[in-house]
């Protein structure tokens, strides 16, 4: 992330953000907390209008991102006659950070699921974004019977014995493996893929791995939160998307990460 854009955006935030704009568009949403298992959710849920069958859907966020990034998409679909629910994953937003080690995907799979039965639905659409679209999945496939449809705007992969097989062959055989010239150019020479995945997702070993050697400079510095969650903005973005629009999310998210109660206010 180079110096001169996170300048930018410290400026922009210092000198033109308005944080009650934001206030103002989250507070035509219905918010709540409930208690599932060790965690103290909150949900936005607004129901579909009376006039047109509502179908629940279930919207699901990932990292770094809020409910926030649906405010947009929420109103459409309530106007369209769904039953829209929309959690906050565990430290994000409203959602208190979890208490207990081992909230994986599956555990939030469950809890998801459990909220939409406890609201009432028994049967819901899925969307899922990032770590949304692991957790999404895994709700279709632990609970299929209840899925009425799952849609993904984050493909994932599972990369077992399989996969690698599959993957050394293509090696010495493409066209045993791969139906497109772009899919073995993606996939091959295979220590460049490897070179590609380890750039675009060292910051996910780092978090995974020494979460504090970062974290202490994020939660006192809202530049380094800015230089942080602005690369990972970058590498998921075209230079094209470097734009007004991209630093305007990026300012809504940082704001939100950087201080939980912004959302509290009236």
């Amino acid at each position: 992330m180079p110096v001169s854009y996170v300048n930018m955006v410290a400026n922009h935030l210092t000198d033109f953000y308005e944080i009650s704009d934001v206030h103002n568009v989250l507070n035509q949403f219905k918010h709540f907390k409930t208690v599932i298992g060790d965690i103290n959710l909150h949900f936005i849920h607004m129901v579909g209008s009376e006039e047109k069958k509502s179908t629940p859907i279930i919207l699901l966020h990932g990292w770094p991102s809020t409910v926030w990034e649906f405010h947009k998409s929420i109103p459409m679909l309530v106007e369209q006659g769904y039953t829209v629910v929309a959690p906050s994953l565990p430290g994000h937003g409203f959602t208190d950070p979890p208490t207990v080690a081992g909230i994986s995907p599956s555990v939030m799979a469950c809890a998801y699921h459990k909220l939409m039965i406890k609201l009432g639905y028994k049967r819901y659409i899925v969307h899922g974004g990032d770590w949304g679209a692991v957790i999404g999945s895994l709700i279709t496939y632990m609970y299929p019977e209840s899925v009425i449809g799952l849609h993904n705007t984050m493909n994932h992969m599972k990369f077992g014995w399989r996969q690698i097989l599959q993957t050394l062959v293509g090696t010495v055989f493409p066209s045993l493996v791969y139906t497109s010239k772009a899919e073995k150019e993606f996939m091959h020479p295979i220590f460049k893929f490897g070179e590609r995945m380890y750039r675009k997702f060292a910051y996910f070993h780092v978090q995974s791995v020494l979460p504090d050697s970062y974290g202490y400079g994020m939660v006192d510095s809202p530049v380094g939160l800015i230089g942080w969650i602005g690369t990972t903005y970058a590498l998921i973005s075209s230079r094209r998307d470097m734009t007004k629009n991209m630093m305007a999310n990026l300012q809504d998210g940082i704001k939100k990460l950087w201080n939980r109660q912004y959302l509290c206010q009236p």
